[in-house]
């Protein structure tokens, strides 16, 4: 190993990666800026099942200093670093459909899926804290009434990938070839979804607590009349 090494060392070939710096700011001030968005979305309901749709458009978001700290010093040709990090979005925008059936009188199943599209602005400078990824949901599980609350209980898958050039910089400044300009990153998550809805009041069956609310739903009249 030794040896490996001087030969390295002999043509001219730095081991000594990138110095760690730490630095502690307090009271360091930080603000971000969320995106203007417009949603639509609706239901329409199809005998013992309802179908919903909806989509969401996010406008830009010009570069921002998201961190405005003072420079630290480092030892180096470079006597300062500046450490603060800038934002930005893109115009996106994302969409879902849903949909759930009733089994029996009280038991609903449900089965959606959503994209969850990044409008991150790729900067040389941005944190590896800000996800920058493109995924994909599916969720699905099951919801029943309890006296006047609602149960549900449920999974969300979530998968996506985002490129990086942050390994082969990396590389660069160790004085070694990266094996590519830039690396893919898959990101997979799985969440376990509970949730309880308290109702108050108890006006309501929990038959009828098991039933979808949507403003499309009107009562059908009779051939004589009646409602």
């Amino acid at each position: 190993m030794r040896s490996g090494s001087s030969a390295l060392s002999q043509q001219g070939l730095p081991l000594e990666g990138p110095a760690r710096v730490s630095n502690f700011q307090p009271g360091t001030p930080a603000r971000f800026r969320s995106p203007l968005s417009v949603g639509l979305g609706g239901s329409r309901v199809l005998g013992g099942t309802t179908l919903h749709a909806a989509v969401e458009v996010f406008a830009r978001v010009p570069v921002f200093r998201i961190l405005d700290s003072d420079p630290i010093p480092v030892e180096g040709p470079e006597r300062v670093l500046s450490s603060d990090v800038f934002y930005g979005l893109e115009p996106v925008v994302n969409a879902a459909l849903g949909a759930e059936h009733r089994v029996g009188d009280k038991l609903r199943v449900y089965l959606s899926v959503h994209t969850d599209f990044s409008a991150a602005i790729n900067l040389p400078n941005t944190s590896t804290l800000l996800g920058t990824s493109d995924l994909y949901h599916v969720a699905t599980g099951v919801y029943f009434p309890v006296r006047h609350s609602r149960v549900t209980v449920g999974t969300d898958l979530a998968w996506g990938r985002q490129t990086t050039r942050r390994f082969s910089d990396l590389l660069a400044l160790t004085g070694l070839p990266p094996p590519s300009e830039s690396q893919a990153i898959h990101v997979f998550h799985a969440t376990l979804v509970v949730g309880l809805t308290l109702g108050l009041g108890g006006g309501e069956r929990e038959e009828d607590e098991a039933r979808p609310r949507s403003d499309l739903e009107v009562p059908i009249a009779d051939e004589g009349g009646a409602r």
